[in-house]
């Protein structure tokens, strides 16, 4: 039996993957749910999902292991409308909606030499592979933006809270890798969200595993003779175990994510309202109905004492937006892996703890998103089966 350590979106992976191969599995999951960090809770029939996350319907993983007509994704709008200094601009691909040509055109987001290089950005990137993408010379993405010649005022406009809101962090330090990867995501498909929410994603994962066993509420670690002790002081004699969770001394980003229901509607279609201005807590939000309004945040605001009248004022000054009350709020301080070097490999670390191969998934290992916690599943797994088919 192979014993996964975490019900998440890389440990769900790696079950399909040894249920393909014949295996017999057993994830052990904390919590009460698979899913790990992707999770939704249902209030009158509207999905909440604990943090503002969205699945790039281009993901070379997603489009493997996920059926997207039954997840019946609601795709969003492709660019953003993005408010400052009491103006709103959108700004868009003309490519993918006729509408945004004359609105990106004349947009003060960005100047005329701006709005090219994006648009030729965006065509490199459409055929450059991914391989090529995580094998190209690294450094932040805002050093790379300057280097290609962006001026402060796109930068500044779009670059940093958009992809300042995907990274969680508005300097963007993050890997020019990454940002060349979810660039061509962009690209080439459109971000969604399944209508009954982001937990459809591991739930669908789930529903393919026919023969794998799960215990929940469940706490297990490996122990020095390769035994998986589970809290209820129980152990379980396993041929191969896959550690499907991150340390909890990982440093981390952080990012909280307020649901309101407000009193008018400012965006028509379904797309991303950002708040260049720089002094904001707000970065972005969307509608999920004509009044409800999902909001996120950036960093640990549980930890600075942010309050939701906070946000209201800024909705309100900068986008004319009028709340009636606050109806959930999640402070998410585990959100994405703060990774330098990001990459993709073909095999997992192993090692054998007792006469046990042990291995790890998740997102952690290569970058953080819902594509790598896919792909670190596949990985961790065939690397198991790797072994056990190599000869002794």
């Amino acid at each position: 039996m192979i014993v996964i350590i975490g019900g998440g979106i890389s440990g769900l992976v790696a079950a399909i993957n040894f249920e393909s191969a014949g295996k017999e599995c057993l994830i052990v999951e904390k919590s009460s749910m698979v899913g790990g960090r992707v999770a939704t809770d249902h209030f009158e029939n509207i999905p909440f999902d604990h943090g503002f996350q969205v699945l790039l319907t281009d993901y070379p993983e997603a489009k493997k292991y996920l059926n997207y007509q039954e997840l019946d994704l609601q795709k969003f709008d492709s660019g953003a409308v993005i408010f400052k200094n009491g103006k709103k601009s959108q700004f868009g691909d003309p490519l993918r909606n006729l509408s945004h040509l004359f609105p990106t055109i004349f947009s003060w987001v960005g100047n005329f030499s701006d709005k090219l290089k994006v648009y030729r950005l965006s065509t490199a990137l459409k055929i450059k592979t991914v391989k090529n993408i995580f094998e190209s010379s690294e450094k932040t993405t805002m050093q790379y933006l300057k280097d290609y010649g962006f001026s402060d005022q796109i930068i500044s406009n779009f670059f940093q809270p958009f992809f300042g809101g995907i990274f969680l962090e508005s300097k963007l330090e993050t890997s020019s890798r990454m940002f060349e990867f979810v660039f061509k995501m962009f690209a080439n498909g459109y971000a969604a969200i399944p209508r009954k929410g982001m937990e459809a994603i591991p739930l669908q994962l789930k529903s393919q595993l026919r023969k794998t066993k799960f215990v929940t509420g469940m706490d297990a670690e490996v122990q020095k003779d390769g035994l998986v002790k589970l809290g209820n002081g129980r152990t379980i004699k396993a041929d191969g175990i896959i550690i499907a969770y991150a340390n909890q001394s990982l440093n981390r980003k952080g990012c909280s994510t307020f649901y309101f229901e407000v009193k008018n509607r400012i965006l028509e279609n379904q797309v991303i309202g950002l708040l260049a201005e720089s002094n904001t807590i707000t970065n972005s939000f969307h509608y999920l109905s004509d009044h409800i309004l999902s909001v996120t945040t950036l960093g640990n605001d549980s930890d600075r004492n942010i309050t939701d009248q906070e946000i209201r004022s800024e909705l309100h000054k900068y986008c004319g937006i009028e709340v009636d009350k606050l109806i959930k709020r999640y402070d998410i301080p585990q959100s994405l892996p703060v990774l330098k070097n990001i990459g993709e490999g073909n095999r997992a670390d192993l090692k054998i703890i007792g006469d046990v191969p042990v291995t790890h998934a998740g997102d952690h290992l290569y970058y953080g998103s819902l594509n790598a916690a896919m792909y670190s599943g596949e990985v961790a797994a065939q690397t198991l089966l790797d072994y056990f088919s190599s000869p002794t």
